[in-house]
């Protein structure tokens, strides 16, 4: 096995009696400190500038209580590997030349080789510390890093797929990297590609009722017989997994009293398909706004279409872009105030106060595994966890003979109006409804409770809205109600 003599400055392999590099000139007898990149004797354990120790710390994936080389000594015996520590610092090292060797420097760990025997070459790696069992790099990850995890092994083993991979003893380092031994042959304790892959997926920790226990169980699976049928079926898999599921339902009346009916509202529901460069992402979107209108003649109707309008056109845009930052108070901040300058300038118009026009507005926003809820006015926005209920809405009244708006959509100037923005993490199911003041102003909140308990979000609206009816309907009503139902992925 060749062994080559590598320039610590421009990394070219050089003779090995040269005293010199003859591509850049460095001192052969020096190597160049990782610590403040400056030259230094190799004879020496530590920088003498910034006191970085220039002898590595390196391991090899095998248990070795002893070994009889010069240039490494066993530092400490772990579960799987052994630490060493260079004794002597030399700027040879052996050539990676097998397809063993390449599966190592393709992450970048691969330093050097050893032979215990005549027989046994064992790769010397150099990590980043610490080092983690399977297990426990696994606990550590959060969902969507354990998502990237599955592909990027999935897409290092499909690269990989003519080695044998070591069935015990897989690692990673503290950037991710995989350690496990691999072999060019088939021998004892070594798995082909695609079996090995398979029971790396099972070793991974997923609650039974989770979609990815689902899908390393499920038949299809087990019947990919290489490992790019595998890693086929795992992308068009996640492909079609979201972190939710929506369904809802909406309906407006303008009631029994009223002429004409000034609440609008919108209900969008749609699939966003990314791919973040590894893994496929599929995120339902669910966008829900209800206005409720006031003005003259038919003023207060135009003013919440609009407000509807403009407020889902805004924030759908910014959702159909490439590169959706999850903080959206902003998005949402700035959508609102899009309609408020909307409304506000054709008020600019109007000859009297009676002809000008403006809107409540409450919103919720279902992304990924997040509900982002606003409002500005009277209209209301509820949740329910399956334990109660919950107004989460800021209701921008003044109550003197009657109750009076402090501020809506259109009728101030955006330097004065302040949104109420909040956000809600989904733990598992969570009811919402959103409605205008026609619905809350005639039926009780423990009916609304008992509405949101049900299943059917259609016929649970349908019976309040004639309860609202039933009891004089003396505004119009708006409501839209939802269930939306979080799926574990692991």
């Amino acid at each position: 096995m060749k062994r080559r003599r590598l320039c610590p400055h421009c990394g070219r392999e050089v003779l090995r009696n040269a005293a010199f590099c003859p591509y850049c000139g460095f001192d052969l007898t020096k190597t160049i400190c990782e610590g403040c990149l400056k030259k230094v004797d190799l004879s020496l354990d530590t920088c003498p500038y910034c006191g970085t120790r220039l002898r590595k710390e390196v391991i090899v994936p095998a248990v070795l209580n002893s070994l009889d080389d010069e240039r490494y000594k066993v530092v400490e015996v772990k579960d799987g590997y052994t630490v060493l520590r260079e004794e002597n610092i030399t700027l040879e090292k052996y050539k990676p030349v097998s397809l063993e060797d390449f599966f190592y420097t393709s992450q970048g760990i691969f330093y050097d080789l050893i032979f215990v025997d005549d027989e046994q070459r064992i790769p010397v790696l150099l990590p980043a510390y610490p080092i983690y069992s399977l297990k426990e790099y696994w606990d550590i990850l959060k969902n969507g890093e354990k998502l990237r995890l599955v592909f990027e092994v999935a897409n290092k083993v499909l690269r990989h797929s003519k080695l044998y991979f070591a069935s015990s003893g897989i690692l990673f380092d503290a950037n991710g990297r995989l350690i496990v031994n691999v072999s060019e042959v088939e021998k004892d304790g070594y798995l082909s590609s695609v079996t090995w892959l398979k029971e790396f997926y099972r070793s991974l920790e997923a609650e039974p009722d989770s979609f990815f226990y689902n899908l390393i169980n499920s038949k299809e699976f087990e019947e990919k017989q290489s490992v790019s049928d595998l890693v086929n079926f795992l992308y068009a898999s996640f492909a079609e997994y979201a972190p939710c599921d929506i369904k809802s339902f909406g309906m407006t009346s303008q009631g029994l009293v009223r002429g004409h009916n000034e609440d609008n509202y919108v209900m969008v529901e749609f699939a966003r398909q990314s791919f973040d460069g590894l893994a496929p992402t599929h995120t339902k979107v669910g966008l829900y706004i209800v206005s409720d209108g006031m003005g003259g003649h038919r003023g207060g109707e135009e003013a919440s279409r609009l407000i509807v309008k403009v407020i889902s056109e805004e924030i759908l845009s910014y959702l159909s872009k490439d590169h959706v930052f999850f903080d959206l108070a902003p998005v949402i901040k700035r959508a609102i105030m899009r309609a408020n300058v909307v409304v506000f300038q054709k008020n600019a118009g109007a000859k009297t106060e009676r002809e000008k026009m403006g809107a409540t507005v409450a919103g919720l926003l279902v992304f990924g595994e997040e509900i982002w809820y606003f409002n500005v006015g009277d209209s209301s926005v509820m949740l329910y966890d399956g334990k109660s209920l919950l107004k989460v809405s800021v209701d921008d009244v003044m109550f003197s003979n009657k109750k009076a708006l402090t501020q809506a959509v259109g009728v101030i100037e955006s330097t004065k109006l302040n949104p109420h923005i909040s956000k809600y993490r989904i733990e598992k199911e969570l009811g919402f409804l959103l409605c205008s003041d026609g619905l809350t102003d005639l039926v009780k909140f423990s009916e609304i409770e008992d509405a949101l308990k049900e299943d059917d979000v259609k016929s649970a609206t349908q019976r309040l809205m004639s309860l609202a009816l039933s009891r004089g309907g003396i505004d119009n009503v708006t409501i839209i109600m939802g269930k939306v139902r979080r799926n574990k992925l692991f």
